[in-house]
């Protein structure tokens, strides 16, 4: 899309997980795309502007991993938790 566009990409900042990026376009002139929920959590508390993007976005693949060593009853109920909530939202696991 950006070089359709002739429009080149100049990444600033990278940071290891979407819920830094708030903070950081909040108290600084940059930009950067997150999950509209973050994006609608954090507007309520962050001086910040949302736009929706100018080109699709793939679906965000989300994973739980542990070490299997780790209580597998454990890890099932937080499995089945997790599952329950994006049921609830329609989103499907692979």
């Amino acid at each position: 899309m950006l070089g359709s566009a002739k429009l080149r990409r100049r990444v600033g900042l990278l940071v290891p997980g979407y819920m830094a990026i708030p903070d950081v376009v909040a108290q600084t002139d940059l930009l950067g795309t997150v999950p509209r929920r973050l994006a609608d959590a954090c507007s309520a508390v962050l001086p910040l502007a949302m736009l929706p993007l100018p080109f699709a976005m793939p679906p965000l693949q989300v994973s739980l991993i542990w070490h299997r060593q780790q209580i597998v009853a454990a890890v099932a109920g937080l499995t089945q938790q997790v599952e329950g909530a994006l049921h609830k939202r329609e989103i499907r696991l692979k």
